[in-house]
């Protein structure tokens, strides 16, 4: 067994969090990012919970609608985006994930390249994992 995979499951163990549950997060996560890439409302809809709300650096809190409006701007450009140090922590049906990631792409014909932390909550409704929250701090 490689290592990585080794401690993968061994943070799934001590969490408790199902391997089941853990896995289809991270495919939703995977989705997400791949969505922003394509500015696909559609798929990234589908993920959000109707009361999802991100925050971060800004003092303004961007609500799901603001949120969809924002990936889909045409101005914005984004590289392939991959999440890394990927931990999650599960309490019942809500699931906490960190981890790292890197924006880098183009606004308005600027590129950018910006380090963040981010925090994903997720909440178990209906059967279905729902992002019904997300943070992210700049890295310095």
């Amino acid at each position: 067994m490689k290592k990585p995979a080794f401690y993968f499951l061994l943070i799934i163990f001590l969490s408790g969090c199902s391997t089941t549950d853990t896995d289809r997060i991270i495919v939703l996560e995977d989705q997400w990012m791949e969505a922003l890439v394509k500015k696909d409302t559609v798929v990234i809809s589908g993920i959000l919970d109707q009361a999802f709300i991100l925050n971060g650096s800004s003092s303004i809190n961007e609500t799901r609608s603001q949120y969809l409006e924002t990936s889909a701007m045409a101005e914005r450009n984004l590289e392939p985006l991959i999440l890394n140090n990927r931990e999650y922590s599960v309490h019942g049906n809500t699931v906490v994930s960190t981890g790292s990631t890197e924006f880098t792409g183009a606004w308005k014909g600027n590129e950018f390249s910006v380090p963040v932390r981010y925090t994903f909550v997720w909440m178990k409704k209906n059967g279905e994992w729902k992002a019904i929250s997300a943070h992210l701090s700049e890295l310095d």
